[in-house]
Order: structure tokens, then C-alpha cells, then sequence
């Protein structure tokens, strides 16, 4: 009896130790392809970045884009040369690529009124009703391009790097990109467009650099003004109006169930209103009372209480 249970106990076992050894190779299968996959798009991100840098470093040799646009012309000559286009609903236009129609929506920047941005935004196929594109207009699109720049640089690329499966072709600080742009699981449109990108990288430099300038100045305006005894909400009872004043140097007034933002500024006991449409406006603050007046035209000394 015992010999049988020893039998049935170690057969366990070895049945256990098979089924672990199983389980210990799949799970390092499982790392080892997950590993792999990071690996690939650590890959991908790498050249993606030394294609954008290569193209910001070159100098800047190509100007001639798609149906007559170049990367010079000013706001004028664009919009000359957009006026050619057959107009649809909602300003898209009609453009036609490799003999196929297409329905656009065409978006230019500019840096001191010299073209550095075009972009097609692609929403329909065909001159007739809407319809949306396909994988196939997309792929008949990046072989027809794949034949105009064989001579560039190609590199393909998916999210999260871009907004969608995108081709890119490069030369010198011309990049052009196709995109396939989703909404849930099908295509909704195909963007093309063109890169003048040392002048991309520059605009977004500056762009960096004026944000974090902002971002230190309203960090800076909160640490003035976090502590200031005129933060917070006053309310008037005669009117029910009410001030509301934030740290960082933003408020608003309410009246009659709408608000105005201002911007404010205090110097002892004077606190200057400012806004966008109706100019500066000034209020007295009593720290005592904790109290502002306001001196109106239609109802005389309105007093606004904290609250």
C-alpha cells in the first residue's frame, strides 16, 4: 500500500515539476518577446530621430512642392495658386494626383510670409459623393510618391511616433509624408504633407522657448500673488455681482449669469482690473474690512464683501 502511495506521490511530483519547467519557459518566451518588441521600437524611434535631425542640420536646397506650391512663396502667390482649384463645401477643393481625384482641405504656414508648411488634408476619394479612403488609396498614393522621390531617403513608421502609419521620404530639408489618419479602427482621412524642416525646427525652438518664457512668468505672477489677501471671492449684496480673483493673477466678474476675465494687479490698497475689450478699471481695497469698492456710474459705491 505504501509502495503504491509513493508511487502516486512522486508521479505528482514529476507531473509538477514538467508542468513548472512549462511554465518557466513560457514565461521566458513571453519576456524575450516582449523584450524584442521594445528593442524594435527603441529601433524605429532612434532612426526616426536621425532622419528629423539630418533634415533640420541640412541646408536648405529644395523648394519645390507638390502642383506648383513652393516654400518661398508668400501668403499672396499661395492663395493665387489656391484660387485654381475647384471649390467644394466647407473651402475644401478638388486636387487631382496620379490621374485620381481627391477631396481637400489645403493648410499653409508661414515665417515672415514665406511658405514653410503645406499641408493636404485628404478626406474623400473621387470627384462624385463622399467617400471616405481606403488602405488602397493610401498605398496608391505611397507608391505613386515612392516613384517621384526614388531618390530620397525612405523611412516607414507607426504610432505612438506619429498620428498614424506613415511614410516619409527626405532630401536635404525637404521631408514630405503620407499618413493614414484614423477615427476608431477605419481610415477618415490622408494627410499629405510637406516639411521645410530646418524652419520647422527652428519655429518650434521658439515656439519652446516663448512657452517656457510664459510658464515662468505665470509661475512667478502665482508666487506674488498665491499669498495676496485680494485672492479669492468678493460678492456684493445690493447687485449679487462677484469678483473672483486667482493666484495667478487671472480673474473674473460675474454678473447677470455671464463672466468677463480680466487680469489684476494690486499696489497697496489700489487694485487695477484689466481687460481684453473694455480697458483698465480700478478698485479700492480695504484690509481692515477686507472689502473692494467699486465706484459705478449706474449705482453709486457698490461694496463687495468677501465671502
Amino acid at each position: 500500500m505504501k509502495d503504491g502511495f509513493f508511487k502516486c506521490i512522486l508521479g505528482i511530483s514529476f507531473i509538477s515539476i514538467i508542468a513548472g519547467c512549462s511554465n518557466n519557459t513560457q514565461a521566458k518566451q513571453e519576456i524575450d518577446a516582449t523584450a524584442s518588441k521594445e528593442s524594435v521600437r527603441d529601433t524605429v524611434k532612434e532612426n526616426y530621430v536621425k532622419f528629423l535631425d539630418e533634415a533640420a542640420a541640412a541646408p536648405i536646397t529644395e523648394y519645390e512642392l507638390y502642383d506648383g506650391f513652393r516654400f518661398d512663396m508668400s501668403k499672396k502667390q499661395f492663395n493665387s495658386r489656391y484660387s485654381k482649384y475647384k471649390k467644394k463645401e466647407n473651402d475644401y477643393v478638388q486636387i487631382k494626383i496620379n490621374n485620381q481625384v481627391y477631396t481637400a482641405k489645403l493648410e499653409g504656414k508661414y515665417l515672415n510670409d514665406k511658405l514653410y508648411n503645406l499641408e493636404y488634408t485628404i478626406l474623400s476619394v473621387g470627384s462624385g459623393d463622399y467617400k471616405a479612403p481606403s488602405s488602397s488609396a493610401v498605398n496608391s498614393l505611397v507608391n505613386y510618391f515612392s516613384s517621384q522621390y526614388s531618390d530620397y531617403k525612405h523611412l516607414f513608421i507607426r504610432e505612438p511616433l506619429t498620428t498614424g502609419p506613415t511614410h516619409l521620404w527626405k532630401k536635404n530639408n525637404l521631408i514630405v509624408s503620407v499618413s493614414s489618419l484614423y477615427a476608431g479602427s477605419e481610415i477618415n482621412s490622408i494627410s499629405l504633407e510637406y516639411e521645410n524642416y530646418p524652419i520647422i525646427r527652428g519655429v518650434s525652438k521658439k515656439l519652446s522657448a516663448d512657452q517656457m518664457k510664459r510658464i515662468r512668468e505665470k509661475a512667478e505672477a502665482k508666487k506674488n500673488n498665491e499669498n495676496d489677501p485680494v485672492v479669492g471671492m468678493f460678492k456684493c449684496k445690493k447687485t449679487n455681482d462677484k469678483y473672483l480673483f486667482n493666484g495667478d493673477g487671472t480673474g473674473y466678474f460675474f454678473t447677470g449669469g455671464t463672466n468677463t476675465e480680466f487680469k489684476w494687479s494690486r499696489k497697496d490698497d489700489i487694485v487695477t482690473l484689466t481687460y481684453d475689450a473694455f480697458g483698465k478699471e480700478y478698485l479700492l481695497f480695504d484690509y481692515k474690512k477686507k472689502t473692494l469698492k467699486e465706484d459705478s456710474e449706474s449705482y453709486g459705491m457698490l461694496v463687495f464683501e468677501k465671502i
